[in-house]
């Protein structure tokens, strides 16, 4: 038996609506744990999946308690009793264990435990009796999960797991024994081997035959009408249990049996409906589920893509910064030069200014000079009358006049 340690005294105790559940595969690997299970056994999920299910186990439970868990849910029954395991650090917490098989097409193909919160009661119970047990002073055993006498009361005791069936045949049986008795008792009373010899005799083993053929034939009727209806019941149950909603059970009874298996119809309906939803809701969030999937890869893809063009808008935002900073340069430059410019623009202004003056006495010396060529063009024209007058007189004068003509 594997024994798990370091141990303390330190008891986690579970909230009274949490159910622990896991399923283990045919050799009790575990194949599935819910979050509180994981929570509470305080592994993660990656060290509960795949590793054998005794990894919880706690040293303080006796090695018979399992034997008798697993000669009960291997024979297909349930199994139900107060359990103390262990945590991953050494802290202990009981449960109420209910271990069933998985059955899938009339197979086991696994087991389920289901544990939730015991009584304190039971706890205590539990923790003396396996403690005896372990020390070998217990009285008692383990024996489909209850707790049971052992040596011949235990045996004895043994009795009460017989099945519908025996119990009617004994039952009938004893009544036959007893008739039979009482008739013996009665032939011994009548002076024995004389009675048997006579008509009594023979009306002795009539009826100790009639007897018998009555007793089997009710045995028959009571196996056929309450025995095997209720081994189909308990069969059903147990197929329930583990998870397997495919059976049903054909009745036309009305009575409290036939309405048993009607309830229990109806019972394996309903969690067959209710399962079947709940696979249908697993199914649309599986593909809602696969869909968020896509999306996420198609919009990691983007994301890289829109990184990539980031890095490239980084790059060129680098170059442009690099460009502004050179027509920083550049219009920083323009700028010395423009006020160059500006100061020889206002030097030019102030030499057109000059200019612009120079012109204007440049014109007013061109008008003085115009006046003068105007008095000037007027002494001309007036000699040019005065030659004329002179030609004409000398040419009047003849000879006489030649002088004043040249003048």
């Amino acid at each position: 038996m594997r024994t798990n340690l370091p141990v303390t005294d330190t008891e986690y105790e579970l909230a009274d609506d949490v159910a622990l559940v896991s399923m283990t595969d045919l050799d009790s690997y575990i194949t599935y744990a819910n979050p509180a299970f994981i929570e509470t056994s305080g592994y993660t999920k990656e060290e509960l999946i795949g590793q054998p299910h005794n990894l919880v186990r706690h040293p303080d439970m006796p090695p018979e308690a399992y034997a008798d868990l697993w000669r009960t849910v291997q024979s297909g029954r349930q199994w139900t009793a107060p359990v103390k395991n262990r945590r991953k650090n050494g802290d202990f917490y009981w449960v109420k264990a209910n271990v069933t098989p998985i059955v899938k097409d009339g197979r086991p193909v696994g087991y389920m435990s289901v544990r939730v919160k015991p009584s304190r009661e039971e706890v205590t119970n539990a923790n003396a009796l396996y403690q005896a047990i372990r020390s070998g002073q217990s009285r008692h055993g383990v024996h489909g999960g209850d707790v049971v006498r052992a040596g011949w009361l235990g045996k004895l005791n043994g009795w009460s797991q017989l099945g519908v069936s025996a119990r009617i045949w004994i039952a009938l049986l004893t009544v036959v024994i007893a008739m039979l008795g009482f008739e013996w008792a009665r032939w011994q009373w009548l002076g024995g081997a004389a009675v048997v010899a006579g008509p009594d005799g023979a009306q002795l083993g009539g009826l100790g035959l009639v007897g018998l053929a009555v007793a089997g034939m009710l045995g028959w009727w009571l196996n056929g009408s309450v025995a095997q209806p209720l081994h189909g019941v308990a069969r059903m149950a147990q197929r329930i249990a583990g998870a397997d909603l495919t059976d049903r059970l054909v009745t036309s009874r009305h009575d409290a049996i036939g309405q048993a298996i009607r309830g229990l119809n109806q019972t394996n309906v309903n969690l067959w409906g209710i399962v079947s939803d709940v696979r249908a809701q697993a199914r649309a969030m599986h593909e809602a589920t696969s869909d968020i999937s896509s999306g996420i890869v198609d919009l990691s893809s983007r994301t890289e893509s829109q990184a990539s063009s980031l890095e490239q808008t980084a790059a060129s935002m680098e170059q442009l910064h690099a460009t502004v900073q050179q027509t920083a340069d550049l219009a920083r430059q323009a700028n010395q030069l423009a006020s160059s410019a500006s100061s020889m623009a206002q030097q030019g202004g102030q030499v057109v200014n000059l200019a612009v003056a120079n012109m204007a006495d440049i014109n007013q010396s061109s008008a003085k000079i115009a006046d003068i060529i105007g008095v000037i063009d007027e002494i001309a024209f007036q000699t040019n009358i005065l030659a004329l007058n002179a030609a004409v007189e000398a040419a009047r004068a003849g000879e006489q006049g030649r002088g004043f003509a040249v003048v």
